[in-house]
């Protein structure tokens, strides 16, 4: 079987409070997280997290 993390480039997570969900997901499994963006165009507001070499994404609408 193959590692998951080999193949998977991008994920997104909704999530209801990114300033509470941030430094529990940098503090549990140790990764990278940038500060929220606000992206109004897109109606959502975005973190970045970085893991080795795989990128995901915290999103919070409104």
């Amino acid at each position: 079987m193959h590692d998951i993390l080999t193949w998977v480039n991008h994920i997104a997570l909704p999530m209801p409070d990114l300033e509470a969900a941030a430094p529990r997901y940098r503090d549990s499994f140790a990764v990278k997280v940038s500060e929220p963006q606000a992206l109004p165009e897109h109606g959502v507001t975005v973190a970045s997290l970085r893991l080795r070499t795989r990128r995901s994404n915290f999103l919070s609408l409104g």
